[in-house]
Order: C-alpha cells, then sequence, then structure tokens
C-alpha cells in the first residue's frame, strides 16, 4: 500500500540518517579526547555569527522563545560567555527537537531560523584552538555541513527525519507529485536498487495501475495515459530500462483499441493480425518482470490482469480480427 511504502522511504532515509550522525558524534568525540575533555567554544564568535545571518535572512523574530532564551544566556554584560563541550551538545540537541517540532508544524520559518543558529553552533569555533585541535574540528565541522547541505538538498529527507509528512502521504508528495530534479535526487542520495528506491519503482506502477483501473477494474487507456505523462519527465528515475517505453506502447495500443470505432480499419495494408495482442502481451511481461526481480512487494501480476481484461471486451475482439491489424510503426506514433 502507498502506507508501506512511505514506511520503507522514511524508513531508508532515517537509517542513512543515523549512519550520518553517528559519524558526525564520532569526529566531535574524537575532538573532545584529543582536548583532553576541556573544550571551550568561542560563544562570542557562535553569537555573532548567528545574529548576522538570522539579521541577513530577516528570520531574527522567527526563533523559537525558549531558544532564543538558551543563546541569550551566554551574552554576559563584559562580552560573551565561553560555552562549555557539554553545552555546545546539549544545545545542538535542543536546535535539532525544535526544528523537528517546527517542520512538523509547517513553521517555515521558525525551521530555517534554526537551521540558522544551528549551522553557526556547528562551525564551533575554539578558544585557543591549536593546528592538532583545528584539524579535527574541521572534520567535525565538515560532517556536520554535509549533512545541513544534504538536507537543504533533498527535500523528502528532511521531511522524513523530522516526521513532517506521514507515511500514509510520503509517496503522493514526493514521488508522484515530486519535481524531476528533487525526485532524481531521492534515487542518488538512497542509492540505485536500494529498498528505497524499488519502494519507488512500485509506488509508481502500482499509481499506473490505480489511474488505469480505479474502482471499475476496467482499462480506462484516458486516465492510464494522462498520469503516464504526468510523470513522463521522472520516468527515467522511477521505472527502469525500458519499461517506461513499453508503458508508453501499452497506453498507445490502449488508446487504438478504445478510439478507433468498431469495424474501422486502421493502417490494413502490411498488418501482422495479432500486432496488438503481442504488443499488449509484452507490456505485461515487461510490467511483471521489473517488480518481480526488483521488489518483494506482490504486485507484479498489475498489469496482467486489466490486459486479460482488456482482451476480453467486445471491440477488442473485433480490432483483432484477421484484417484489422496495425503496423507498428503507426502504433509509434500515437
Amino acid at each position: 500500500t502507498p502506507t508501506q511504502l512511505g514506511d520503507v522511504l522514511i524508513g531508508d532515509y532515517k537509517a542513512l540518517d543515523a549512519a550520518r550522525q553517528s559519524t558526525i558524534n564520532e569526529a566531535y568525540q574524537k575532538l573532545r579526547d584529543t582536548a583532553g575533555g576541556d573544550l571551550l567554544i568561542d560563544t562570542n564568535q557562535f553569537l555573532s555569527t548567528a545574529d548576522a545571518a538570522l539579521k541577513k535572512g530577516l528570520k531574527s523574530e522567527f526563533l523559537p522563545t525558549e531558544i532564543e532564551r538558551q543563546i541569550n544566556s551566554f551574552r554576559g554584560e563584559n562580552g560573551a560567555i565561553p560555552m562549555t563541550f557539554e553545552q555546545f551538545e546539549a544545545l545542538r540537541t535542543n536546535l535539532a527537537a525544535a526544528t523537528r517540532k517546527a517542520e512538523r508544524a509547517g513553521d517555515g520559518n521558525a525551521a530555517q531560523a534554526l537551521s540558522i543558529v544551528r549551522q553557526s553552533l556547528e562551525d564551533m569555533p575554539l578558544v585557543g584552538e591549536t593546528a592538532n585541535l583545528k584539524q579535527l574540528a574541521d572534520v567535525a565541522r565538515g560532517a556536520a555541513r554535509e549533512r545541513f547541505q544534504l538536507l537543504d538538498r533533498d527535500p523528502a529527507y528532511k521531511a522524513a527525519v523530522n516526521d513532517a509528512v506521514a507515511p500514509d502521504d510520503f509517496v503522493k508528495k514526493f514521488v508522484i507529485g515530486g519535481k524531476r530534479d528533487n525526485t532524481s535526487f531521492m534515487v542518488q542520495h538512497l542509492g540505485e536498487n536500494s529498498p528505497g528506491h524499488q519502494a519507488m519503482q512500485v509506488a509508481t506502477l502500482d499509481y499506473l495501475k490505480n489511474q488505469a483501473l480505479g474502482q471499475t477494474n476496467q482499462f480506462a487507456q484516458a486516465s492510464f495515459n494522462k498520469a503516464l505523462r504526468g510523470l513522463e519527465d521522472r520516468l527515467p528515475d522511477l521505472l527502469p530500462g525500458d519499461v517506461a517505453p513499453t508503458l508508453k506502447q501499452l497506453g498507445s495500443v490502449a488508446k487504438l483499441i478504445k478510439v478507433a470505432p468498431e469495424g474501422s480499419a486502421i493502417s490494413r495494408s502490411g498488418t501482422t493480425p495479432s500486432l496488438l495482442s503481442q504488443a499488449t502481451e509484452g507490456a505485461a511481461n515487461v510490467a511483471e518482470q521489473v517488480v518481480n526481480a526488483k521488489t518483494q512487494v506482490p504486485v507484479a501480476t498489475i498489469f496482467r490482469g486489466k490486459l486479460k481484461s482488456l482482451r476480453g471486451k467486445q471491440e477488442v475482439k473485433k480490432s483483432l480480427e484477421p484484417g484489422a491489424g496495425t503496423r507498428l510503426e503507426d502504433i509509434g506514433k500515437e
């Protein structure tokens, strides 16, 4: 179901993020151990950087009150109060929790304000930073910065780790309704043929099946072709190999069968009477093989059933009678 497929995608993203967070934490811990456990953050530089970035983005007033209070607690009368490593870690955790809350609430301004502060904090300027500590700090800072960049680059990743979109709606929003570049990056980020990528493939086939069959269990070529056109710029990322061209051929065949008046002759010269049957059978075989080979989700016969139903209809029978075939090149033009 779309919900189960959404769970797969969210689970994949969370697993990637957990590994990424573990790498970041290990880098920070190594830095702290090398410093002998005594590591101070240059709070003055952190505050200056955060304040300037918030002002530049006109986001200062959108910072949640509790986070603003915590930041202001480091502003002393005679200058900024140095932040211990424990306080640094606690503030990182609090910022992450506040960001998830803002994302779930759909408060984009608060989420952006928090992201600005956390990025300033993750840059982690150190008091008395030595060359050795700087090298280790750069590794930790770089790992944290890379994660932030990926969160901004992949909206589905951000939604998954912040629990901002429910599994029920995840496929609809990021796969079926996603933008081409975002969908392409999802595949790159999750990894080709990963469980998440396979879930995207199955979700696409399932969506096309539902658009074709609806509640009637009769093949609706107009609805199927409209759905196919809506996905056209993303099909190379959503479906493997030659599946997309085959589905387009299936749509063309279905259109010829449904639209041609009974008894009409479509390109009769040089015809092969069984061509329509072969084309639809081929489409069914390809769709079946793709799902069987790539996934464990039991939707491998989604096209097989509807093609049998299609061939069973009276107008299809008449279209396949000897002398009422069609040339393959005409199917391609349709």
